[in-house]
């Protein structure tokens, strides 16, 4: 048969959307012929049958194209317009374009797309340079005329272009957001595919919807708790389930990721270590896999049969990996550490760095660390990280590394020396306050002990590097905001009973009251009063700097503080009562 003229499938066109037309409450008005610039009709929208005046909900206008075809398209199908004429459906909202097939028996199938301002917006923004630009478009089997009409009327009155031109909101202004397909349609098989359509998204501030843009959803997140089964024993495994529309993704625990395209084609990426717990748990997990067993994710109502990997060291390597963390598992047992503790990966040098650490913990070896050791260096502590986790160590001057918050430690017999004079003493006056405020193996009650062990304050001397412990006690609580700090300071001023001189009871008495300050976030009436009497009485610009910080008077602590010659100045300001004094109220009481 000779190929119609393109009169002729014009007409053919324009009455396969009329025929559609006479089955609902639908008016076709596409003349043959005399058409407009760009729009061929419209097609009015009634509610009822009646095609009186109050029936009209609206008119939509349309395009339609007749295109001759050997055999119909199969699902979807693109077709070229000029960028012309998306600008003129732009400035009249939009536009509701056909495009009918032809064949050579004369039948007919008809294709729809709705062009409206959000999404004739991004084609103009994005090709506008260019002469033609195709669409996508979907057959109207798949729903019907009065829908698609009726779902072009209600959107293209949300999608004025003015509103989308004088949008005055940024995204992070929105409230919610939202969005709506007009061909999705889980109902139907055809249309239940979500990853085949266009979303037009909405963002909401207060009573006012305004649009954004055009989305297509490339996948679904879900997290769930997902029982993994292996030869018939089920772990419970946290699980980040992502769908797309050619495979599945199963992040598991953050740490392994499991990307399937069928139950026999799979792909692993680690993603990191996590934890201790994490890695023990999957491991095991990730082997069955690579020894050809069959692994069911119960929830996920999902299996993969194992298979042998192309690395044939694969499966040893894994060995190894998980005997690497039952040894970590154990240097986090002797160091008190929670083994659930997450990493902060280091990559490549993971390893590495976690048998070097290993060695440390179990071995003692000091030449892992990262030091010059000296035989004749004085014992202390040294912070040390591994994978971003802090632990605090004690290093002796007999090159032996213990734990720095270890019962052996302060069951030795560490003396503090001053001229010549030996004094019993805690060996946690010298740990600093970083050490305090970071150290994941952080045990209080062993430092509280220590402190039982003596009297520590028996005179000026040891007073001295006591209260120095206090102030860093203060200072890791403004590095964490860990209350516990505080109260270690509070739990060992409360030690002294007396024999030290006037200033350094002043001294304790101050910083007990500052400690209070930062427990309570204010100071009781008879704290107060007791405040006021100091200060009344003493003349001394130390003290009566603290007491005027202590009752938030931000003009008489300035007055005080200038009167400090500069070097006292200096190591006030690097004491904790200088950050209060800093972060007074200016509205004083």
């Amino acid at each position: 048969m000779i190929k119609p003229s393109n009169t002729k499938l014009e007409r053919l066109a324009v009455q396969a959307v009329e025929n559609e037309a006479l089955k609902f409450n639908l008016i076709p008005n596409i003349p043959v012929g005399d058409k407009g610039i760009s729009f061929d009709g419209d097609i009015e929208v009634m509610k009822d049958n009646g095609e009186s005046k109050d029936s009209l909900l609206g008119k939509v206008p349309v395009q339609v194209k007749g295109n001759y075809v050997e055999n119909f398209s199969i699902g979807k199908r693109s077709y070229p317009l000029e960028l012309a004429h998306y600008r003129n459906f732009y400035n009249q909202n939009g536009a509701l374009l056909f495009v009918i097939e032809i064949n050579k028996k004369l039948e007919t199938k008809i294709f729809y797309r709705h062009l409206l301002p959000v999404d004739l917006r991004d084609l103009i923004v994005k090709y506008g340079n260019q002469g033609t630009r195709s669409v996508e478009l979907r057959p109207l089997s798949e729903t019907n005329l009065y829908r698609i009409c009726m779902l072009f009327l209600s959107e293209s009155k949300k999608q004025a272009p003015i509103l989308l031109e004088n949008n005055p909101f940024k995204k992070e202004d929105f409230t919610s957001f939202r969005m709506t397909s007009l061909t999705f349609n889980p109902v139907q098989e055809e249309t239940s595919n979500i990853y085949e359509h266009d979303f037009i998204m909405y963002g909401t501030y207060g009573n006012l919807s305004l649009p954004i843009g055009i989305a297509r959803i490339i996948g679904e997140i879900e997290q769930l708790e997902v029982t993994v089964i292996v030869d018939g024993e089920g772990t419970k495994v946290n699980c980040e389930l992502r769908r797309g529309p050619k495979q599945i993704s199963i992040l598991m625990e953050d740490s392994i990721e499991i990307k399937v395209q069928n139950t026999s084609t799979f792909e692993v990426n680690f993603i990191r270590f996590k934890s201790i717990v994490t890695q023990l748990k999957l491991l095991p997990i990730l082997k069955a896999i690579f020894t050809g067993k069959k692994v069911e994710f119960t929830e996920l109502q999902a299996s993969i049969d194992g298979g042998k990997p192309k690395d044939k060291e694969l499966i040893a390597d894994i060995d190894d990996l998980y005997q690497l963390f039952v040894k970590l598992q154990n240097t986090f047992l002797i160091l008190n550490i929670d083994e659930s503790t997450e990493f902060i990966d280091e990559g490549e040098r993971f390893i590495k760095n976690a048998n070097s650490f290993i060695s440390l913990v179990i071995d003692h070896d000091v030449t892992q660390l990262n030091i010059e050791y000296q035989p004749e260096l004085v014992a202390g502590f040294i912070l040390i990280d591994f994978a971003g986790i802090k632990f605090t160590f004690f290093l002796s001057p007999n090159t032996s590394i213990i734990n720095g918050f270890s019962k052996d430690l302060i069951t030795r017999n560490t003396c503090l020396v001053v001229e010549d004079e030996s004094y019993p003493a805690s060996p946690y006056i010298k740990l600093s306050k970083e050490g305090l405020a970071l150290s994941q193996n952080l045990d209080l009650k062993i430092i509280k002990e220590s402190f039982d062990l003596i009297e520590p304050f028996a005179n000026e001397h040891v007073f001295t590097f006591t209260n120095g412990f206090c102030l860093n006690c203060i200072g890791a609580y403004e590095i964490s905001g860990n209350k516990e700090f505080l109260e270690l300071a509070n739990y060992i001023y409360a030690k002294y009973e007396n024999g030290l001189n006037e200033n350094s009871r002043l001294i304790i008495r101050i910083n007990q009251l500052q400690v209070n300050y930062r427990l309570n976030k204010a100071l009781t009436n008879s704290e107060e009063n007791e405040l006021i009497e100091l200060k009344m009485s003493s003349s001394n610009e130390e003290v009566l700097f603290c007491t005027s910080v202590l009752l938030s008077s931000r003009t008489e602590a300035q007055f005080f503080f200038n009167k400090l010659n500069s070097e006292i100045q200096t190591y006030y300001k690097n004491l904790p009562i200088y950050n209060l004094y800093l972060n007074i109220d200016t509205s004083e009481k």
